[in-house]
């Protein structure tokens, strides 16, 4: 991976449980070749100190939730996973899906996203012959994302469609719950979505022509205990989305909402048949979501079909929760 942004060399190989590191806005990996969980938690405890936090990126094994549970006990920074339903919106299959759906120029096809999944992301736009980049964007930092909005509006013109799907988690119970812990969510998964919304909303409204989709939660709707501070950003996300809606839609601009359950990710793929069942036992679909379901669902509000539909949300669920 990449220290910085100027040095690459491997920093640590080998098979074993894989996480990642956050140093200011710089990310880079280390895979741990180690399996056995106690081995494996001691091991990152004595690296993450040095950096600001760490994210769980990809730990295939059953005893994943209890590894993140107990870091996040025994650890002084934070301790993230990347959010469930975030990898959906970036497959190539998608994107052409979504090209044949709107109909639109494939050269103004852009996705922003985190760290060294940019360069990710332009390998598939190129592999799926479509004219476009990933940029790595920090959505805490209001520089880097008027550099990040003002790159692609150069070299693309006006952004026409905006995904706001950066999230990310810091679940305690209110009694232990830490203000940072409060702050750093609000800051990432409410705060990002007013700052990248506003700073479309010009070229937009010039164009008389935008789509916006918020990706919530169902956490947003429901409530889970453990996480007051993700439901109540999640539910503000909804607020947010049916107040600019009703700012923005005589210009022709929608602004919607996307809340997914619980979807099919490497993290439950490492699950054993007895935890999946207990998830699924209140969906009535019986099954959980598809990353495709959500970016079905973005497509769909991408599109020329979804023009009359602003101010919504979506409960992509199975039926779990419904309204």
């Amino acid at each position: 991976g990449d220290i910085g942004p100027e040095a690459s060399k491997p920093v640590m190989e080998g098979k074993g449980l894989l996480f990642k590191i956050f140093a200011d806005i710089d990310v880079f990996d280390i895979e741990v070749n180690e399996t056995d969980v106690e081995k494996f938690i001691a091991t990152v405890k004595a690296i993450a100190p040095t950096f600001g936090g760490i994210n769980l990126e990809d730990i295939k094994a059953p005893e994943a939730f209890e590894i993140e549970r107990r870091l996040k006990e025994e650890l002084d920074i934070p301790v993230m996973h990347d959010d469930q339903h975030g990898t959906a919106i970036i497959s190539a299959a998608a994107l052409k899906n979504a090209i044949d759906i709107t109909e639109k120029d494939i050269s103004k096809v852009n996705i922003v996203v985190n760290g060294a999944g940019a360069a990710a992301i332009s390998n598939y736009f190129k592999d799926a012959g479509i004219n476009g980049v990933g940029k790595m964007l920090n959505v805490t930092d209001t520089d880097s994302i008027d550099s990040v909005l003002k790159e692609i509006t150069t070299e693309f013109g006006a952004i026409t469609v905006l995904v706001n799907n950066a999230g990310i988690t810091r679940d305690n119970l209110m009694l232990r719950m830490k203000e940072e812990e409060w702050d750093d969510i609000m800051t990432t998964n409410l705060k990002s979505v007013y700052r990248l919304s506003k700073g479309v909303l010009r070229g937009m409204m010039k164009g008389r022509y935008g789509r916006i989709i918020n990706i919530t939660s169902v956490v947003g709707v429901s409530g889970n205990a453990g996480q007051a501070n993700y439901a109540a950003a999640k539910a503000g996300v909804i607020g947010f989305t049916k107040s600019l809606a009703q700012e923005i839609a005589s210009r022709g601009i929608t602004v919607n909402a996307i809340a997914p359950g619980f979807i099919n990710t490497d993290m439950t793929q490492a699950l054993n048949e007895d935890q999946v069942a207990k998830m699924t036992a209140n969906i009535p679909a019986n099954r959980l979501g598809e990353p495709e379901d959500i970016a079905n669902a973005v497509i769909f509000l991408a599109s020329e079909e979804s023009s009359y539909i602003t101010g919504t949300t979506v409960h992509v669920n199975g039926g779990m929760y419904m309204q």
